[in-house]
């Protein structure tokens, strides 16, 4: 049956082929199975087989206590099935002397997989690079599929290895990380005649950062690469942000998008660091600059121009919002502050709990440090 509507999308219904007998059931088992049939297993590698039973009408039962299974390209002892050296088709006898069931199966040997799958174990995500701190661990979890079906594998068929004085890793694919701060290097991954490999840089200590409210915000947006630090061991999370440097993180916040065209404003070199982040903030209505043609780059970030840079952001973010009412501002003291151009972004930001004020002040004239920075981005991009 094939499922081929003349608008050439498939129907989102099902459609099924269900067969039936007027048979009484025996309930005896007289046809045997393997529940892996049709799966794939890299040569040499192992997997438990389980056998199946049905009766006269195909109805499941219970499998006999003395079915053998037995392999022509491989072998099997107490259930579980080892492939041989050799690719192929290995098709599996089931027999059962006390019934006299029996029934036959098939396993794929493959000598290499198609796809490598490598995943942080933790988090189930793709691992392709990781920043870590001195001490800390990672766990991989490596698959490989074969025509888009996974692949059984023994573990002992994954080899790992570390380039780089940036930790160690165990045959199990746990790495620790070790070495200088700042280090580079990599975990690679050899398995089912492929390789992988994931990136792996050694985070730096932010001496400034330790027991500091901001901690976590500022760690966590330091490993997914849209901060850095003022020094290789300094954070200084009180310091006032820099205009060009708020657009700049937004810029990686967003991805670093591919674009070319410079910016307008005079005051912004074609060869300054955050030269692109501004044009590209620019083009896409965030940055409306400082007038009289300029940006402003080195200025200081008022809060509330901050507000409105992020406000300016959202959608280029992924974040679904609708724009707060301006009444939102009436629970701070020093709400009615807040400039006629920042009030809706800063309304916003607080229906959305990106911000909350201070001691009851929202403060929009007041300098936005790089700790308030890091939570309002970190709350922005990582809502529940």
């Amino acid at each position: 049956m094939v499922n081929s509507p003349s608008d050439g999308t498939t129907r989102a219904v099902s459609s099924y082929i269900l067969f039936v007998t007027d048979a009484v059931s025996g309930g005896n088992a007289e046809h045997l199975f393997i529940g892996e049939d049709g799966r794939f297993i890299l040569c040499g590698s192992s997997a438990a087989l389980s056998s199946l039973a049905t009766d006269n009408t195909l109805k499941t039962v219970a499998a006999p206590a003395d079915t053998v299974m037995k392999a022509n390209l491989g072998t099997i002892s107490g259930g579980v099935y080892t492939a041989g050296d050799n690719a192929g088709v290995d098709n599996i006898s089931l027999s059962s002397l006390s019934t006299g069931a029996s029934g036959t199966g098939s396993l794929h040997v493959i000598s290499a997989a198609d796809t490598l799958t490598v995943k942080n174990a933790q988090t189930g995500r793709a691992a392709s690079s990781a920043i870590l701190e001195k001490g800390e661990t990672l766990s991989l979890a490596v698959t490989a599929q074969y025509m888009m079906r996974n692949v059984y594998m023994d573990k002992t068929a994954v080899k790992y290895a570390v380039e780089g004085d940036v930790g160690a890793i165990t045959e199990d694919g746990v790495f620790t990380a070790s070495g200088t701060a700042g280090a580079e290097g990599k975990i690679t991954i050899d398995a089912a005649g492929l390789k992988a490999e994931v990136g792996v840089k050694l985070a730096f200590e932010f001496e400034d950062m330790e027991k500091h409210w901001a901690a976590e915000y500022v760690k966590t947006l330091y490993e997914a690469g849209v901060v850095n630090g003022m020094t290789a061991t300094t954070y200084s999370p009180d310091t006032g942000m820099k205009r060009c440097d708020f657009v700049l993180m937004l810029y990686r916040a967003a991805g670093e998008p591919v674009y070319e065209a410079s910016a307008s404003f005079t005051d912004v070199p074609s060869d300054a660091y955050y030269a692109r982040a501004v044009a590209w903030a620019e083009a896409n209505g965030i940055a409306q600059g400082a007038g009289k043609g300029l940006f402003d780059p080195a200025g200081t970030l008022t809060r509330e121009q901050g507000f409105t840079f992020l406000y300016r952001s959202l959608k280029l973010l992924g974040v679904t919002y609708s724009e707060g009412d301006e009444s939102r501002l009436d629970i701070f003291a020093d709400g009615a502050q807040v400039s006629d151009w920042a009030r809706v972004p800063a309304a916003t930001l607080v229906s959305l709990g990106i911000i909350q004020g201070t001691d009851g002040s929202i403060l929009p004239s007041g300098t936005l440090t790089r700790a308030e920075m890091a939570k309002m981005f970190c709350v922005t991009l990582y809502r529940t």
